[in-house]
């Protein structure tokens, strides 16, 4: 990974550069919420997406586009892109390997480095995957109320 959200990662014939960029990460989210929203489902983010990859809910688009932009932010010509995707995302090939990929190259667009150092509130905070990787959308519990006056406490 690097500072600038990129990430070289094993992918079809080779090694790639994937980064996704604001204008990417634009592309990204217009692009898969097409058919969220055809299809009265409410759209999503790129925190989302890659939280709904990690929990089974995508869509079979997400890890594609992901992987096809990545590629162009990376220095992909779009063209050689899609012929990539299309030759070694696309099924037949298994899923699993390309929603991995797009993980790993989302992660990198909204995390960044492990160790790399994210500024705010006058301190540093080291920025890790675990955080993606435990973050829940639970809401937080709320502590129980206390007894009313005609109850006995147990």
């Amino acid at each position: 990974m690097s500072a600038d959200g990129s990430v070289t990662l094993p992918f079809a014939d080779g090694e790639y550069r994937f980064r996704l960029a604001i204008g990417e990460l634009r592309m990204l989210q217009q692009s898969v919420n097409v058919a969220r929203i055809e299809a009265g489902e409410k759209p999503v983010g790129p925190r989302r997406l890659l939280e709904d990859m990690g929990a089974g809910s995508w869509w079979i688009d997400d890890a594609r586009e992901t992987i096809r932009l990545g590629l162009i932010g990376g220095g992909v010509e779009p063209a050689k892109a899609v012929r990539l995707v299309r030759q070694y995302a696309d099924p037949p090939r298994l899923i699993r390997g390309s929603l991995v990929l797009a993980r790993a190259i989302l992660i990198a667009s909204l995390i960044g480095e492990p160790d790399d150092p994210v500024e705010g509130n006058g301190s540093t905070e080291k920025a890790t995957t675990e955080a993606m990787t435990t973050a829940s959308p639970s809401p937080i519990s709320t502590p129980p109320a206390a007894p009313s006056a005609g109850q006995a406490e147990t």
